[in-house]
This record gives structure tokens, sequence and C-alpha cells, in this order.
């Protein structure tokens, strides 16, 4: 079992007792289904990471329907930061693999080395890195 299947287990959970609850309370409890994927990473970049998806979805023109659609793509985050990602459906925005990868750089200090690696190694083929 992936790490991202339970996560979306709690999403799928959230979207049943969501019903009149305002978006910025259903944004706070994806927000902490979300950050308890990540134990390994520093506190400060889950955060971030959360915030700068958050940014990615809030900012412009989003391509979710709403926030459940939104929550269940971040699925793809989890998987790339459990080095889990591996579903070829996985697809994410040149936006948001450019945030991946400002988010790597900013924390490569921190993160330990085989979960850098993997995340660097994703960047490469992605052609976000390297040339």
């Amino acid at each position: 079992m992936y790490v991202s299947d339970r996560y979306l287990k709690k999403v799928r959970k959230i979207r049943q007792t969501s019903q009149g609850k305002p978006d910025e309370r259903i944004l706070a409890e994806i927000r902490e289904a979300f950050l308890v994927q990540f134990g390994h990473l520093p506190v400060h970049m889950r955060h971030d990471l959360f915030n700068a998806f958050v940014e990615l979805y809030y900012g412009g023109e989003s391509p979710y329907r709403d926030v459940f659609e939104f929550a269940e793509h971040l699925s793809a985050l989890v998987d790339l930061y459990n080095r889990e990602f591996d579903d070829p459906n996985a697809k994410m925005s040149e936006r948001e693999w450019i945030s991946v990868k400002n988010l790597t750089d900013e924390f490569a200090e921190e993160l330990d080395l085989d979960t850098l690696t993997y995340v660097m190694n994703q960047l490469l083929s992605e052609g976000y890195i390297g040339d």
C-alpha cells in the first residue's frame, strides 16, 4: 500500500463529512491529512509545500473543479516525497514541478539523502534540472 493510498482514504472521509462546512474548514482538514504523510520532511518544508500548492490552486486559473479534486491531486506529492512516484497517470504541471524544484533546493541540506536523490532524479527525468 502506498502512502498516498492512506492519504486518499482520509480525503474520502473528509469529503463524506464535508456537507455544510465552509471551504476553509475543509481545506484545514485536508492540510492536516496531507502534512502527516511527511514525517521525514522538515516541518517548515511540509507547510511550505502545502501552501505553495494551495497558492497555485487558488491563484489564477485552476484546473480543478473543487477542493477535493485538488486534494486528490496532492497525492502525487505524497508519492513523490515518499519515493513512490511511479504512477504514469500522476501528472504535475510545469508550475507544480517548478515549485517542487524550488522547495527541494531550499530545503536540500535538511532532507535525507535518499529523498533528496529520489526527488532530484524525478526532476531530472521531467526535464527541470540539467542541461
